[in-house]
């Protein structure tokens, strides 16, 4: 692949100077930005006007050291010369409930914003290589206040081919890291600002995401959102004076879960959508706490199946109650609060998970 051409070099006063800022040929009096060697102003009519090495062999490097300094120089002319230079990153303010039974595992609730901030509102100078504050670095350029020294610099890493080490990345100190890839690379980020961004390198279901701008060491999350709410899927337990219970499923806005059922001694909300699984708890948990015996919370209760018939619970004990087998077939047809007078009842002893989250209102 043929390499870009020099636009830019060094002037004998160490200036970056572009190709049709200086006279033609060898009488430019250009240097080379990453090896140091004379350099000649080729300004022809059929190609891009550029510098090339005297010495005739091209220096491998010369071209990521034009971009480097040419990003330094630009950025610092934007600063100094434009009314606002801006950058621009994503917020993430995650809801303040860190025990929400609704969280998922892998995800908590929360809102996304770009922060758009104008750079000069908050600081009033930009210089090139100057030190980190904490760590023996320099740094490509750091933006800082003279009028409030005591404000957090933030300091801009250019990578052409190299990112920066690790170690400074994660120094705590403020820092953009800009990945350099030709002239309009530098242009787009003077007029668009300095925006997070990435992009994918290779096939769209193999690639891998290289970062173009990355923030470190900036605030970008929160989790004091008290005005988060989203539509959640819950089951309800309502449990009544009888001991019997009514479930039912229901979307409902995580803000706004309220008592619907003003007869039952309390509801049983989980966030569960196995309404076997909610149906069991609650009855054990309601059972602990009110000490209501039902027929759906004693071991002589089951589940009875068999291929001719569908499912239906029934007590072992029917026979010594004088019961018939009929009444358990119909379903809703068999009080189950009877329990509270039959000597046979004997509650089950159900351990409760500690993953199953639910609350009680």
């Amino acid at each position: 692949m043929k390499k870009p051409y020099l636009t830019y070099a060094l002037s004998a006063e160490g200036k970056l100077v572009h190709i049709d800022s200086v006279a033609n040929g060898k009488e430019c009096g250009c240097f080379c930005t990453y090896c140091g060697e004379p350099l000649q102003a080729k300004q022809g009519a059929k190609r891009k006007h550029h510098f090339s090495h005297l010495s005739g062999t091209e220096c491998e490097a010369a071209y990521e050291s034009m971009l480097h300094l040419l990003a330094k120089e630009k950025i610092q002319e934007a600063f100094y010369n434009r009314t606002s230079l801006y950058m621009e990153f994503e917020y993430t303010s995650f809801c303040n409930q860190d025990k929400c039974i609704f969280m998922s595992h892998s995800r908590r609730c929360s809102n996304k914003e770009k922060r758009r901030i104008d750079i000069k509102e908050w600081y009033d100078s930009c210089e090139q290589e100057i030190s980190y504050d904490n760590i023996r670095r320099r740094s490509d350029l750091k933006f800082f206040s003279k009028e409030f020294p005591e404000r957090k610099p933030i300091y801009i890493e250019f990578c052409v081919t190299h990112a920066s080490d690790e170690a400074k990345l994660h120094s705590g100190n403020k820092i953009i890291e800009i990945l350099i890839e030709d002239e309009d690379s530098i242009s787009s980020l003077i007029e668009s600002g300095l925006v997070e961004k990435s992009k994918t390198v290779g096939e769209e279901w193999e690639g891998r995401k290289i970062k173009i701008v990355a923030f470190y060491g900036f605030k970008t999350k929160d989790y004091n959102n008290s005005n988060i709410n989203e539509s959640v899927w819950l089951t309800r337990c309502a449990f009544m004076p009888s001991g019997k219970i009514y479930l039912s499923n229901e979307h409902c806005n995580c803000k706004q879960i309220k008592r619907k059922d003003h007869r039952a001694l309390c509801e049983v909300v989980f966030s569960a959508h196995n309404r076997y699984e909610a149906y069991n708890y609650a009855y054990t948990i309601c059972s602990q706490k009110y000490h209501i015996s039902n027929c759906n919370s004693c071991r002589n209760f089951v589940t009875v199946s068999s291929w001719f018939d569908a499912p239906y619970k029934m007590c072992k004990m029917y026979k010594s109650l004088q019961l018939h087998l009929e009444d358990f077939r119909t379903t809703g047809s068999f009080d189950t609060s009877r329990a509270k007078k039959c000597r046979f009842y004997s509650q089950v002893n159900v351990i409760l998970d500690d993953t199953v989250e639910y609350f009680i209102i």
